[in-house]
């Protein structure tokens, strides 16, 4: 077929001795869209791409992190973790807390380990988890030793043979007296220790089944507080026992810290002078895999929760940054410390880089896009060009003095003809432009036969 069109034996495609076997196109046909369209159909998809991303990237930012954590289940420590609980959502906090049931602080550790929660309250002198990493310190409490007032309670060989309650859940503190014990080399077996559920002090102090009691808690916390409270008899103050080498203490067993009662601390004299005890914290803790983005800003809103939770827990308005030396003993997750030392990362510090090759990857996109829009609306052009050459053969073959002429507009409806079958062989042109063009072409051809017929009558 391509052979007959280049000798032109043939009166067009849809000429004079001549027709295709079958439809180019097989019976369809391919529609096209302007450059406008196609341009507007480029924007449109950039947009919905844009929007998606935007509406992905919001959608990771404004939800907010679920964290697991791990409290002991009686006692304080679950109230003040249920009430932060409800704070975060109050104050539409990024996180929120997922409460797990611990039997003691100990417990609540060993979760840690085991990979089961995100975070745990502990206890220092229970075991800090290995694979935990301190986010706060909750609070610091301390060890009162309290008897009744005008005890013989000078010392702490004062103790050997008299009943102490041990204020606690089960026997958790058993271990803070035995410390004590143990540097004054009194044996354990010498006291006659009995743990008490801080629902039996009263009863116990008021049926004389104990001759002194020992708590371990904040200072204004209910231990403590119940403590004093049962040994102050008449309005008459209480004896408290003095802990004379709690630094000797703090230094054999990294576990304890040396601390100080002030006086007055329990309300009017209470202690009457300031006395020397041991002391251990409580620290929020989190896995060592929890993103440090994550970790500084839960100490940035644990902090700034400290005025909403004072109220009903005023040891929690003592909420502290923990040692955050590379020497301290309880190592300290490196958002934290990276928020505590003021060198926490901004939004941008984070996620900068993320901004920066997305919008270069938007810009190769939308190159590319353009790219291929300028490509399509090039041919489009150049379907348009070579339509456009036919219709004007149509014009000027119609307003032809000569036949001369006519052997010109022929010769160059000819070349066109070429040119359009060696634009379909390198695929520029499709079958569909290339019928397009032929029968335009055609009514061209049929033009100048028109006017050749009208040139060679005798006027």
């Amino acid at each position: 077929m391509r052979a007959a069109l280049y000798e032109g034996k043939t009166g067009g495609l849809a000429g004079q001795g001549w027709a295709p076997s079958r439809p180019l196109t097989q019976g369809r046909r391919f529609p096209t869209l302007s450059p406008m369209m196609q341009r507007l159909l480029i924007l449109i998809t950039g947009a919905f791409l844009l929007l998606g991303a935007a509406a992905v990237a919001t959608l990771y930012f404004t939800t907010p992190i679920t964290l697991r954590v791990a409290v002991s289940a009686d006692g304080e420590d679950a109230r003040i973790m249920s009430t932060i609980a409800t704070q975060l959502v109050r104050d539409r906090s990024p996180f929120r807390l997922d409460l797990v049931a611990r039997q003691n602080p100990a417990d609540a550790a060993t979760a840690l380990d085991a990979g089961l929660v995100d975070l745990a309250l502990v206890r220092r002198d229970l075991g800090m988890p290995r694979n935990g990493r301190a986010i706060v310190t909750m609070r610091k409490n301390v060890v009162v030793i309290v008897g009744p007032p005008d005890s013989d309670l000078d010392e702490t060989s004062d103790l050997i043979g008299k009943r102490i309650g041990i204020i606690g859940r089960g026997a958790i503190n058993l271990p803070v007296l035995d410390a004590i014990l143990g540097q004054y080399n009194i044996a354990p077996s010498a006291v006659r220790a009995m743990p008490l559920n801080p629902d039996e002090v009263g009863n116990a102090v008021r049926e004389n089944r104990v001759d002194f009691l020992m708590a371990a808690g904040p200072i204004t916390g209910r231990s403590v507080s119940e403590a004093v409270a049962a040994m102050t008899r008449e309005g008459r103050d209480p004896v408290f026992l003095p802990i004379g080498e709690a630094k000797a203490i703090s230094q054999r067993s990294q576990l304890y810290d040396s601390s100080e009662v002030v006086a007055g601390a329990f309300g009017g004299r209470r202690p009457s002078q300031t006395f020397e005890t041991i002391g251990f914290s409580h620290f929020i803790v989190a896995r060592t895999t929890l993103p440090e983005s994550d970790a500084g800003e839960l100490a940035r809103v644990l902090f700034e929760m400290r005025p909403a939770l004072a109220a009903d827990f005023p040891a929690t308005g003592r909420i502290e940054a923990p040692d955050t030396e590379k020497s301290a003993v309880v190592a300290v997750h490196p958002g934290a410390a990276a928020y505590f030392e003021g060198e926490q990362k901004t939004f941008f510090d984070r996620y900068g880089d993320i901004f920066y090759y997305g919008i270069l990857a938007l810009s190769v996109v939308g190159s590319a896009l353009a790219a291929v829009g300028s490509f399509t609306t090039g041919q489009m052009s150049r379907k348009s060009n070579r339509l456009s050459e036919p219709v004007e053969i149509v014009r000027l073959a119609r307003e032809a003095k000569d036949l001369e002429a006519l052997d010109e507009l022929q010769s160059r409806s000819d070349a066109l003809l070429a040119s359009a079958v060696d634009a379909s062989q390198k695929g520029t042109l499709d079958e569909n432009g290339l019928l397009t063009f032929s029968l335009v072409l055609d009514h061209a051809r049929a033009a100048i036969r028109d006017r050749r017929r009208a040139l060679s009558q005798p006027s």
